[in-house]
């Protein structure tokens, strides 16, 4: 799989797991938020250094994503 391939999938998560959220499902949002991130990771460990702002962006994304699932060493 390419960035775009897991950056879309780590979306796709976030936005289940903001769902899970407004149901009030925290433990599935957590879930999935972590799920998120770890997809976010692997986007990131597709790039080089030849794209610094998106390498950039996408770091701060899956830190952002680790955040939220409560996986604040990950982060």
């Amino acid at each position: 799989m390419n960035w775009s391939d897991h950056h879309s999938e780590s979306e796709r998560l976030a936005a289940d797991a903001d769902a899970a959220l407004r149901r009030g499902d925290l433990p599935l949002a957590a879930q999935l938020f972590g799920s998120a991130a770890q997809a976010e990771a692997s986007a990131l460990a597709t790039l080089g250094s030849d794209k610094p702002r998106t390498l950039g962006i996408t770091a701060v994304s899956a830190v952002a994503l680790y955040y939220k699932a409560g996986e604040l060493d990950e982060a």
